[in-house]
């Protein structure tokens, strides 16, 4: 990711894996948040997820992290040139 995390404690920003019946609080999602969750649980796998690097890489949102298992990938390399 482009910056630096800094986590700062809030009992704001905490998610509980639980609540009380009927619970409910809504909040606007700050960026630090939506930064946290793209860091945690958006990170794309080769060749899980994706076959290609190159569809992957394509296909990740910013800040997303594609993980690239070993093995060997095919690279097809298209050359474009004009005889003068």
């Amino acid at each position: 990711m482009s910056k630096r995390f800094i986590w700062r404690s809030s009992s704001e920003k905490t998610m509980y894996g639980y609540a009380t019946y009927q619970e409910t609080k809504k909040r606007t999602l700050d960026q630090d948040d939506i930064d946290g969750v793209i860091y945690i649980y958006y990170r794309i796998y080769v060749p899980y997820d994706y076959n290609a690097i190159s569809t992957a890489l394509n296909n990740a949102l910013s800040g997303q992290t594609v993980i690239v298992s070993s093995g060997s990938y095919t690279i097809i390399i298209i050359l474009v040139f004009q005889m003068v």
